[in-house]
C-alpha cells in the first residue's frame, strides 16, 4: 500500500490540490482514489487558472461558450461548476461508501467579494444550488468579513471549507463560526447531520514569511520549523474544541466534526524536505491537501506515523521564542491572509483576462475572415510554429525576456531598452486628451503642417496621411523624408509659411536629414519679411521666438533635439518613451502627434491596438494568435527559403506596405539572415513567381477589386502560401501596427536574430559623412549612353561588359544591355532591389510599382523599390546585413538645383548625391551585386525605359 493510502489508517485523509477535466474524465482521479488513497479534491481560482490557461483541455468548451456570447466571469463559473459537479460525481461512490465522511470536492467563492459578507453568503448559496451535490464544499476565506459569512452559510445548510487560515487566533474564531451556525440551525429544528466542514490551515507560506524575519534576527535554528509548530498548536486547539460541552451537545444532535485541513503543503524552499509539511502533521480527524508533486513525493519516500502530537511542547517553545525575538506571528498571519486573498484575486483576474483574450482572438479571426492556406510551404510554416512553441516565444515576448533573441549580452542590453512598444498604447491613452487639446490649438494657429523625419519617425505618419488624409478640423499635413532639393521645395509648395507648423521628428535628435531640414525651414521662417521669405542678416530675440513657435519636436528625453528645442524656442516638445525604437514607434508620439494634427481620433486608434494586444496575448494559444502565427510562419518559411514576404493590399491600404517593409527588413535583415518584404509589386499570375514567396493579403472591408481578389485566390489555389484577413475600418490600422510589431519580434526569435538592433545602418551614414568631408570627389562612369551614366566596380564592369555581348542587338554596349546583364546575374531565390534616388512623386511611385511587376515577370525574381535616402533607414539594413541575395539597381538624379543648408559647407544636392554614392560604395564593399544608373538630365523616365529595354533583352 502506498504511503498516502496508509494515512487513512491514522485517521488522516489525503486530498488532491488540483482539478482538471482530463483528470476527471479519463478516470485518473478514480485510479488515484483506489491506488493512492486520495479522498477529496480542492479547487480555487489559481488551480482553475492553471488548468484552463496552461492546457488544451478546455479549448472546445471555451470556444462554445465564447461563441454563445458569454462574458468571461460567466465562462469561468460555467466551467468551474461543471468540473466541480463532475468531480463530485466521480467521488460520489467514495462519499457513499464512507458514509459522507470523505469524497468531497471544493469550490471557492470569488475572492473579488471577500470583503463583502453579504455578497459572499449569496454567492455561496448560488454555487451550492448550482452544483447541487451533497459532497460539495464551498470555500470561504477566514478574513474578518468571511467569519460571519461562514456562520450564516453553515446555518443555511451549506458545507463550508474555510480557507486562508494562518493564525491560531483566527482558527478559534472559525471554530466558533461553525458551531454558531450549527446551533442556529438546530434551534430552528433543522437537521445538521448532513453538514460538513474543514478548516484549511495554511502551512508552508508561514515558513516562507517567517524565515525571512528569522534570517534578519540571526535565529537560523528556527528556520523551517515555525509553520509545523503553528499547525501542531492548531491541532491542540481542535482537540480542546471537541472536548467542550458546547460541541458535545451538537454532536449528540448528529453534527460532524470540523476537521483541520493542512493546506499549502508543497515545499517552497528547495533546501527543505519535499515532504516537510506532510510527515510531521499526520493525525486523527485531519486532512492534508497536497499538490500532485507533493503527493507523488510522499508516495515515493514518505514515512507514515502518528506524528501530529509528537513534539508539541517543543513546538510551543519554538512559538514562544519567536515572540521573544520580537516577531509577532499574528501580524505575519494577518498579512499572509491579505496576500492570499490578493494571490487568489490575481489568479482570477489573470484567468478572466485569458478568457477575454481568447474571446477577442476567436472573435476577431471570425470577423476579419482570417484565411490561412499554406500550400507547398505547410511543413516549413509548421516548423516555424513548432520553434515558436518550443521557445515559448509569445509568453517570453510579453514577459520582456531578452534571452528570447539570443544569449549575447550586448544584444540583450539593446533589446532590454527596446520593448516599451508592448504597452505603449496604455501609456499613450493617458496622453490622448492632451494630444487632442494640442491639435485643437494647432488648428487655431495653423492651416498646414510639414513633418520632417526619416524612417521610423516618418513612415507611420506617411501612412496616416495617405490612408486618412486631412480630417475635419485637422491640418493639411505632408511628410518630408527626401533630401532631393526639389523634394524639399515641394514640401511647402502652395503652403502659407506663416500658417505652417513643422514637426521635427527624430528619436536620437541627431539624424542628419532631419537636422538639415530644420536648418533650412528655420532659416526661411527667420527670414520672413513683409510677407515674403528672404534672408535676414541677424536674428533678434523676438524674431527667434516667433520663428521657434512654428516648430514642435518629437524626440527622446534629453536628446540633442530636445535641448535645441528649448534653446531655440520651439512651441512644444513631445518626449517619447525612450524604450521604444524608431520602427516600433507608430503608436507612440511619433505616430500619434501627427495623427492628432490630421484630425484623427487617437482614442480609436488606441482602442484597435488594445484589441490586438488582447488577441495576441501570451495566454492565447498559437493556433488562435494571429500576430504570433504570422511571425512564426514567416520565420519558418524564411528558414526554408521562402523569405520573400509579399504584401498584397487593397487599394486604400497600399500605403501601409511601406511601413511594414521597413519594420520587417530592418528588424530581421542581419547576420546573413532575413525576410525580404516585397511591397508595391502588383499581383501576377501564379507561374510568375518562384518558390520563395509567402503572400500576405490585407483587405479593407467594403473595397472591391474583383480582378485583384481573383488573382490572389489563384495564388493560393496554385499552392503558394497565403495569409489573408480583412480590416473592418481604416482605424483598424491602429491594431495592425501592433500586430506586425509582435509578428516581427516572433519572426526574429524563429530566425535567431535580434530584431531591435540595426548594425549595418550606420555604415552608409558613416560613408556619407566621409564623402561630404572630402567634398564629394568626382568619379568616372563605367559606361555612358542615351543620357545615362552607369557606375559599378571595375570588376563588376568587366563581368557586365562580357555578359552584355552575349545578349545580341545592335549595340551590346548600351545601358540596356548592361542592365540586362546585371539582372541576369540573379538566380532562383534572389531578388531585385530598385533603389530610387529620385524626387518622390506619386505618379512616379505608381510607375515604379508597375515596373516591379515587369521585372518579376521577366526574371521570376521578387522585385522591391524604395525612394532614397528614406530606405537607408529601413530596407538598407537588409541590403547590407541580410543574405547576399540582392541584385541592386540604383537609379539616381541630381534632384534639382541646389539649396544651401545653413551652417553646413554643402547643400541638399550634395547631401543627396553623397547619400546615393555612400549607399553604393557600402553595397560594393559588402560584395553585393550593385549597379548605379544616373539620369543625367533628371528625367526618371529615361531610367524606366532603359530598364524596360533590358527586360525585353532578357525575355528573348
Amino acid at each position: 500500500m502506498k504511503p498516502a493510502a496508509r494515512l487513512n489508517e491514522f485517521g488522516q485523509s489525503a486530498w488532491l490540490d488540483v482539478i482538471g477535466r482530463k483528470l476527471i474524465q479519463s478516470g485518473e482521479l478514480w485510479r488515484m482514489v483506489e491506488d493512492d488513497g486520495v479522498r477529496g479534491v480542492t479547487a480555487n481560482p489559481a488551480i482553475f487558472e492553471k488548468a484552463i490557461v496552461e492546457t488544451d483541455e478546455y479549448d472546445d468548451e471555451l470556444s462554445r461558450l465564447i461563441a454563445a456570447g458569454k462574458q468571461p466571469m460567466e465562462i469561468y463559473e460555467t466551467i468551474a461548476v461543471e468540473d466541480v459537479r463532475a468531480g463530485c460525481d466521480a467521488l460520489r461512490p467514495l462519499f457513499d461508501r464512507l458514509g459522507g465522511k470523505d469524497g468531497f470536492v471544493s469550490l471557492e467563492v470569488s475572492p473579488f467579494i471577500a470583503r463583502d459578507t453579504r455578497a459572499t453568503v449569496e454567492e455561496a448559496k448560488r454555487f451550492w444550488k448550482a452544483v447541487d451535490r451533497p459532497n460539495l464544499f464551498i470555500k470561504i476565506p477566514a478574513n474578518p468579513e468571511g467569519i460571519p459569512a461562514i456562520r450564516e452559510a453553515t446555518a443555511a445548510g451549506i458545507s463550508v471549507n474555510i480557507t486562508l487560515i494562518f493564525s491560531t487566533r483566527v482558527y478559534q474564531r472559525v471554530i466558533d463560526a461553525y458551531l454558531s451556525g450549527l446551533e442556529e440551525r438546530a434551534a430552528k429544528g433543522q437537521p445538521i447531520a448532513q453538514i460538513h466542514s474543514v478548516a484549511s490551515f495554511f502551512v508552508s507560506r508561514v515558513d516562507t514569511a517567517v524565515d525571512k524575519l528569522l534570517e534578519a534576527k540571526g535565529a537560523k535554528d528556527l528556520l523551517g520549523k515555525i509553520a509545523v509548530a503553528n499547525a501542531k498548536e492548531a491541532y491542540q486547539i481542535f482537540k480542546k474544541s471537541i472536548a467542550t460541552p458546547r460541541w458535545k451537545a451538537l454532536e449528540a444532535k448528529g453534527a460532524t466534526r470540523q476537521r483541520p485541513l493542512w493546506a499549502s503543503t508543497g515545499t517552497k524552499n528547495k533546501a527543505y524536505s519535499d515532504v516537510l509539511y506532510v510527515e510531521p502533521l499526520i493525525g486523527r480527524d485531519t486532512v492534508n491537501t497536497m499538490p500532485l508533486a507533493t503527493l507523488q513525493a510522499f508516495n515515493d519516500h514518505g514515512k507514515v506515523a502518528d506524528t501530529i502530537e509528537q513534539g508539541v511542547e517543543e513546538a510551543q517553545a519554538q512559538l514562544a521564542r519567536l515572540g521573544q525575538l520580537g516577531i509577532d506571528l499574528e501580524k505575519v498571519c494577518a498579512r499572509l491572509t491579505d496576500e492570499g486573498l490578493e494571490l487568489f484575486s490575481a489568479a482570477l483576474r489573470n484567468l478572466l483576462h485569458a478568457i477575454s483574450a481568447r474571446a477577442e482572438a476567436q472573435g476577431s479571426r471570425k470577423a476579419q475572415k482570417v484565411e490561412e492556406r499554406l500550400g507547398k510551404r505547410k511543413d516549413a510554416a509548421e516548423q516555424g510554429l513548432k520553434i515558436a512553441a518550443q521557445k515559448k516565444a509569445v509568453a517570453r515576448l510579453w514577459a520582456k525576456d531578452t534571452a528570447l533573441w539570443g544569449d549575447d549580452p550586448q544584444h540583450q542590453a539593446v533589446a532590454k531598452n527596446r520593448l516599451g512598444w508592448l504597452e505603449v498604447a496604455e501609456k499613450m491613452r493617458h496622453d490622448a486628451p492632451e494630444l487632442a487639446s494640442f491639435a485643437r490649438e494647432a488648428a487655431q494657429r495653423f492651416r498646414h503642417c510639414v513633418l520632417l523625419g526619416m524612417g521610423g519617425s516618418s513612415l507611420c505618419p506617411d501612412v496616416l496621411v495617405r490612408v486618412f488624409g486631412k480630417q475635419e478640423g485637422g491640418l493639411d499635413l505632408r511628410v518630408l523624408d527626401s533630401t532631393a532639393p526639389d523634394a524639399v521645395r515641394k514640401a511647402i509648395d502652395g503652403f502659407d509659411l506663416r500658417k505652417t507648423l513643422f514637426l521635427v521628428s527624430s528619436k536620437s535628435g541627431t539624424t542628419t536629414e532631419v537636422s538639415s531640414f530644420y536648418r533650412h525651414f528655420r532659416s526661411l521662417l527667420d527670414g520672413l519679411e513683409g510677407g515674403a521669405p528672404g534672408p535676414l542678416p541677424q536674428r533678434d530675440a523676438q524674431t527667434q521666438s516667433a520663428a521657434g513657435s512654428h516648430f514642435v519636436a518629437i524626440t527622446d528625453p534629453g536628446s540633442p533635439l530636445q535641448q535645441l528645442a528649448q534653446k531655440e524656442g520651439f512651441w512644444r516638445t513631445w518626449a517619447n518613451p525612450e524604450d521604444i525604437g524608431g520602427r516600433y514607434s507608430a503608436l507612440s508620439f511619433f505616430g500619434l502627434v501627427p495623427a492628432a494634427l490630421l484630425g484623427l481620433d487617437v482614442g480609436k486608434l488606441l482602442d484597435e491596438a488594445d484589441r490586438v494586444a488582447l488577441a495576441s496575448h501570451a495566454r492565447v494559444p498559437l493556433k488562435e494568435n494571429l500576430a504570433a502565427r504570422l511571425g512564426a510562419i514567416a520565420g519558418g518559411c524564411a528558414r526554408a527559403g521562402s523569405d520573400k514576404l509579399t504584401l498584397l493590399l487593397s487599394p486604400r491600404l497600399r500605403p501601409f506596405g511601406a511601413w511594414v517593409e521597413q519594420l520587417i527588413a530592418e528588424s530581421t535583415g542581419k547576420s546573413g539572415r532575413g525576410i525580404v518584404p516585397v511591397d508595391g509589386e502588383p499581383v501576377g499570375a501564379p507561374g510568375a513567381y518562384g518558390d520563395d514567396r509567402l503572400f500576405v493579403a490585407l483587405w479593407l472591408a467594403g473595397e472591391h477589386a474583383e480582378g485583384h481578389e481573383r488573382a490572389v485566390q489563384a495564388l493560393a489555389e496554385a499552392g503558394h502560401p497565403l495569409l489573408r484577413w480583412e480590416l473592418p475600418s481604416a482605424y483598424a490600422l491602429g491594431g495592425e501596427f501592433l500586430r506586425w510589431e509582435i509578428a516581427t519580434a516572433i519572426a526574429g526569435a524563429v530566425l535567431e536574430v535580434d530584431p531591435f538592433d540595426e548594425p549595418n545602418v550606420t555604415e552608409s551614414k558613416d560613408k556619407t559623412k566621409a564623402l561630404l568631408a572630402g567634398k564629394l570627389p568626382p568619379v568616372e562612369p563605367a559606361l555612358r549612353g542615351g543620357g545615362l551614366a552607369l557606375f559599378c566596380s571595375p570588376e563588376h564592369g568587366a563581368v557586365l561588359r562580357k555578359a552584355a555581348g552575349t545578349l545580341g542587338g545592335q549595340s551590346s554596349s548600351s545601358p540596356a544591355h548592361w542592365i540586362a546583364a546585371h539582372l541576369a546575374l540573379g538566380e532562383p531565390g534572389d531578388y531585385v532591389a530598385l533603389l530610387g534616388y529620385l524626387v518622390p512623386d506619386d505618379a512616379l511611385h505608381a510607375g515604379m510599382s508597375r515596373l516591379q511587376g515587369e521585372v518579376r515577370d521577366a526574371t521570376r525574381l521578387a522585385c522591391t523599390f524604395g525612394f532614397g535616402p528614406r530606405f537607408l533607414h529601413s530596407t538598407g539594413q537588409l541590403h547590407k546585413g541580410g543574405p547576399n541575395k540582392g541584385v541592386f539597381v540604383q537609379a539616381t538624379v541630381d534632384g534639382g538645383s541646389d539649396i544651401p543648408i545653413p551652417g553646413q559647407p554643402y547643400g541638399f544636392a550634395t547631401l543627396f548625391a553623397a547619400q546615393a554614392r555612400g549607399d553604393l560604395e557600402v553595397l560594393q564593399a559588402r560584395g553585393r551585386r550593385a549597379l548605379r544608373v544616373h539620369v543625367e538630365d533628371g528625367d526618371a523616365r529615361r531610367f524606366v525605359q532603359a530598364l524596360r529595354d533590358a527586360l525585353e533583352l532578357i525575355r528573348r
